[in-house]
């Protein structure tokens, strides 16, 4: 569902939004390239921003900003307003952990982050044909905690997926295009496990 070429959210999150499934009371964390707080549709949704520099470390007292717009397209998908987000009411926690490319150290700082957050949503969006123990080992900590979660399963087409993505404990998410069918470049493979 995260290409919005393909397929509209809306035609998803509509019927969800009719029962009044908003994502209300929902704290959602979002680990990706950070976010713009200043988009239109994502006013007063975020609320929290941590930085994680090369090292792992949390720079306070930062900002709000994006690197690349992914986190902000995420952002969006989650919890935007205007009929653009599936939980338009849901608070999202922002942590920017990837730059001019990821690194495990802070992917690493930034789940134990979300570990120690309010969130119990996390949506980790890497993904690496290298699956990691030490990476597999904190995404359980966080599932132990009681907190699910979500991981792309890559753009590398059908029988190819990446990790997080193909982890037992996570819930992963691929594009599928207009007819509701795998896009062609939406990783995809049955994980039973």
């Amino acid at each position: 569902m995260g290409n919005l070429d393909l397929t509209p959210v809306q035609q998803y999150a509509g019927p969800l939004l009719d029962l009044g499934l908003t994502g209300k009371g929902i704290d959602i964390a979002l680990l990706d390239t950070g976010v713009d707080v200043g988009h239109p549709a994502l006013h007063d949704k975020v609320a929290d921003f941590a930085f994680f520099n090369d090292q792992g470390v949390l720079e306070c007292g930062r900002a709000a900003f994006d690197t690349a717009k992914h986190g902000t397209h995420l952002a969006g998908i989650i919890c935007g307003d205007q009929g653009i987000g599936v939980a338009p009411d849901a608070r999202l926690h922002v942590a920017s952990v990837i730059n001019s490319g990821w690194s495990l150290v802070r992917i690493l700082a930034g789940l134990e982050w979300a570990l120690n957050s309010p969130a119990r949503i996390v949506v980790l969006a890497v993904g690496s044909s290298w699956p990691n123990p030490v990476l597999f080992s904190m995404i359980e900590a966080l599932r132990r905690a009681g907190k699910l979660v979500i991981c792309p399963i890559g753009n590398g087409g059908k029988g190819r997926a990446t990790a997080p993505g193909i982890y037992s404990n996570v819930l992963s998410v691929g594009a599928v295009n207009p007819n509701g069918d795998v896009a062609s470049f939406s990783g995809s493979r049955f994980i039973d496990g």
